[in-house]
């Protein structure tokens, strides 16, 4: 039962609720007390009895009654009051929350998701690198790219480079004698030119084998020509360092004066004179030390190359195109998923206090609902306590007479039914609770 009405019925019908031992002896002493033989007056003796115990258990009644009337509006307006928070108040909340979240996630689509520009021209983008990608796979019947030295490729032709410098600084000693910085210059030039001739001799060779034959033979005629212009470079160094080591055995006079007897004629004869020396140790040292340098760049560069010009390329390309979309795709699943949870917090607290809110909506109404049952088991209770009261009584009389009625037959000493004494203390059903 609940608590609040257990303490209405206490202060209002408490003492009409049980029937005491105490209470009976009682109604039975003053059922002796009122006994007489003279059964009329017995009979009105114990109609005042019962009449005044109806109107005190009706007054009883009735306090119960206003009771649980004013309680019954108190729980109609707070059931009215949830209703209307879970209905308008967290519903319209919810509903709002779901719009905002749809719009959220609209919006982060049109900016940064698949409907965004960039998103869109990224997406195009990769279609076309992968058309082309697939065009150039089909061509070499499917095989992987075929490379190596990729990250080491660019030090290895530096480090080649750089090795170049001190071998033909030799040479240019030669003109450069006074200025070795001029001549340290050149020697670096010289070893940049022979290396980047190694990449492309490298590269060319390496790519002789892929069809049309138009663009085999171009290879082959390049390939040709910058080994020519290397090799000749390469001995043209020599022929220097060869010549300038012949400089410096000679009697001739000082190496000064000889330089310059050498370069009288003009660059063009200085450089004729110096290729047309014959190559000794020195000179075939320098050759063979810049001739294999050379073969090692050019070695790199046919590793690091696929033998299709277009592959690597379209690969690079797809693999950038893919790569862009793919940051673009995680940036934008990150954002959805940051705001979708956000929102399902938000979605779940409401939630939360709509179950919370609606579970005492309903146990107000089943309290509510509870009134009019409780109010009709505790009439019935009194009632019940009235008849028995009334029975005690009349107990009490009649056993107290000792030499029978002297006026009229106990037969007309009845006491009243529930149902009769329900009728008398119940209120106005339209009145109830």
């Amino acid at each position: 039962m609940d608590h609040d009405l257990r303490q209405m019925a206490d202060r209002t019908v408490g003492s009409w609720l049980d029937y005491r031992e105490g209470e009976v002896r009682s109604d039975r002493a003053t059922g002796r007390k009122a006994s007489t033989g003279d059964i009329p007056l017995l009979k009105r003796r114990f109609t005042d009895f019962g009449d005044s115990l109806l109107g005190r258990a009706k007054a009883a009644v009735l306090g119960l009654q206003a009771e649980l009337t004013g309680h019954a509006r108190d729980l109609h307006r707070q059931v009215g009051d949830l209703a209307r928070e879970r209905d308008e108040h967290i519903g319209e909340r919810l509903r709002e929350c779901r719009e905002e979240r749809q719009q959220v996630l609209q919006t982060l689509e049109r900016t940064i998701g698949p409907r965004s520009a960039a998103t869109v021209a990224a997406s195009q983008t990769l279609e076309e690198a992968e058309r082309a990608h697939r065009t150039v796979r089909a061509e070499v019947q499917g095989r992987p790219l075929r490379r190596s030295m990729v990250r080491v490729y660019l030090p290895v032709l530096g480090l080649l480079a750089l090795m170049e410098v001190p071998v033909n600084r030799l040479a240019f000693e030669l003109f450069f004698q006074e200025q070795p910085a001029f001549s340290l210059a050149l020697a670096m030039a010289a070893g940049v030119v022979l290396m980047f001739f190694a990449h492309l001799v490298g590269m060319m060779v390496r790519r002789l084998e892929q069809p049309p034959p138009a663009m085999q033979i171009r290879r082959a005629a390049g390939v040709t020509l910058f080994l020519a212009i290397a090799g000749s470079l390469m001995y043209v160094l020599a022929s220097m360092r060869q010549l300038y080591v012949h400089l410096l055995e000679a009697e001739q006079g000082s190496l000064q004066q000889q330089v310059e007897q050498l370069t009288q004629g003009g660059a063009a004869s200085a450089i004729a004179r110096a290729a047309s020396t014959d190559l000794g140790t020195a000179g075939v040292t320098l050759l063979v030390v810049n001739v294999a340098l050379f073969a090692f760049g050019a070695a790199a560069s046919f590793l690091r190359h696929d033998p299709h010009p277009d592959y690597e390329g379209v690969w690079r390309v797809h693999q950038r195109s893919r790569g862009r979309l793919s940051r673009r795709t995680t940036r934008y699943e990150k954002a959805a998923a940051a705001r979708q949870r956000e929102f399902d917090q938000r979605l779940s607290a409401l939630d939360a206090m709509l179950r919370e809110t609606h579970t005492k909506h309903e146990e107000l109404a089943a309290r509510e609902a509870a009134l009019g049952p409780f109010f009709s088991d505790t009439v019935a209770r009194v009632a019940n306590t009235v008849r028995n009261r009334s029975l005690a009584f009349l107990e009490g009389a009649l056993g107290a007479l000792t030499g029978g009625p002297s006026d009229g037959s106990v037969a007309e000493l009845q006491a009243l039914s529930e149902r009769e004494i329900l009728q008398r203390i119940a209120p106005d059903p339209s009145a109830s609770p």
